[in-house]
């Protein structure tokens, strides 16, 4: 699921405002340093924004945000306790393999998607 969101993304993205960076590259793991996040757990998405790191429910709403309309209409989650939202991320991510399958080969960005990769 994880790649096949960053594919939608890309596709979302009209103002390329997104930019990626695998969890597990030396600069990942640095920004999971620096944000005190647990770096052998990949569980949630990280969001950098105003110089903040937002994950889990926090940090998709945040996505769908940035990407406008009509998924920003996705942003009327946050009435929603944190917690509530953290629950339905953690449901989903634990059943994502189960519902979307998994690749058997990795995602390889084309060349216009090549620069919105970092590291």
């Amino acid at each position: 699921m994880c790649s096949r969101f960053v594919q939608f993304l890309l596709r979302a993205d009209r103002r390329g405002r997104l930019r990626f960076l695998t969890a597990q590259s030396e600069l990942g793991q640095a920004i999971y340093a620096h944000f005190d996040l647990r770096s052998d757990v990949f569980d949630t998405y990280v969001l950098l924004d105003g110089g903040q790191a937002r994950v889990k429910s926090d940090a998709a709403l945040g996505i769908f945000a940035l990407l406008g309309a009509p998924y920003a209409l996705l942003g009327v989650g946050r009435v929603l306790p944190r917690a509530w939202r953290d629950g339905l991320y953690d449901f989903v991510a634990r059943n994502r393999l189960r519902w979307f399958g998994v690749r058997e080969v990795c995602y390889a960005p084309t060349p216009e998607a090549r620069a919105r990769f970092i590291a």
